[in-house]
């Protein structure tokens, strides 16, 4: 019984602490000063027509449609290639 009567106490003095600390808030904010509203500095020009550019900046893979395969029917090594690229 004792010991559920401290208990009820404890609670109630953090309630009211904590309602105290509340209003004590409350008031700070109340006194505080009201903030100032300040002028924007806005800088304004005329728009003129004028050609544009448009790009799009992309990132992607390039590969052929068709593909070839160098290889040798027999073991040797090549020394020379006769035909020149696009031949």
């Amino acid at each position: 019984m004792k010991r559920k009567l401290i208990t009820i106490l404890i609670v109630l003095l953090v309630a009211a602490g904590a309602v105290a600390l509340l209003k004590k808030r409350q008031n700070q904010l109340a006194e505080a000063p009201v903030a100032k509203v300040l002028p924007v500095v806005v800088e304004a020009f005329v728009p003129t027509p004028q050609q544009v550019t448009l790009t799009l900046p992309a990132m992607g893979v390039v590969s052929s449609d068709r593909s070839t395969v160098l290889s040798t029917k027999i073991s040797g090594r090549i020394t020379r290639i006769v035909k020149q690229e696009g031949e």
